[in-house]
């Protein structure tokens, strides 16, 4: 697949109506800049993981979402940007009715900084936004095709066990294939 055509499906992807606010994460971290080559892209991920999993405690009123199935869980795709100067991670994250039912009716717009700045030692600043339109995904898209700019799904931090959707599971085995006993 060409690098165009690759972009553009993933910016259709993420435009998509369950994609339905765009979030950016930065965590303004010194420590993110002065160990930038060998601590960015790792810290960067951790931080990730560990937010979703609070969002994930805090929507599902539940100390131990791990337990819960994939298609239950916070549904989020993020991408890095400028990692070499002010790294900062461009989302889109499913927070709709249809999704969330009562769940969203907590004040999870209020939650979610407060979540983030837990994890950036208070560094941390996060914008929440609609996603609207194709725009959205065609700027978070930008370093995409970067060899050092991996994308991050939320999925990619719950339990394989965890994962219902059967295509996702056989993708996730062969990119990564679990060791069986002998």
């Amino acid at each position: 697949m060409s690098r165009v055509r690759l972009r553009a499906e993933t910016i259709e992807w993420l435009s998509r109506p369950e994609f339905s606010h765009a979030i950016t994460l930065a965590p303004n971290r010194k420590d993110m800049v002065l160990n930038r080559a060998d601590m960015e892209p790792e810290l960067m991920r951790k931080m990730l993981s560990a937010f979703c999993c609070e969002v994930d405690k805090f929507m599902l009123r539940t100390s131990n979402p791990r337990s819960r199935y994939s298609c239950e869980r916070l549904h989020l795709v993020a991408m890095p940007e400028k990692l070499d100067s002010n790294p900062h991670l461009h989302c889109v994250a499913n927070f709709t009715r249809a999704f969330w039912q009562h769940n969203l009716d907590k004040p999870w717009e209020e939650e979610l900084p407060k979540i983030w700045k837990r994890f950036t030692r208070g560094a941390g600043s996060i914008e929440i936004d609609v996603n609207s339109s194709e725009r959205v995904a065609s700027y978070i898209t930008e370093e995409m095709l970067r060899p050092d700019h991996d994308f991050y799904h939320s999925w990619d931090f719950q339990p394989a066990h965890r994962i219902v959707d059967e295509n996702l599971k056989a993708t996730l085995e062969l990119i990564a294939p679990t060791r069986r006993a002998a």
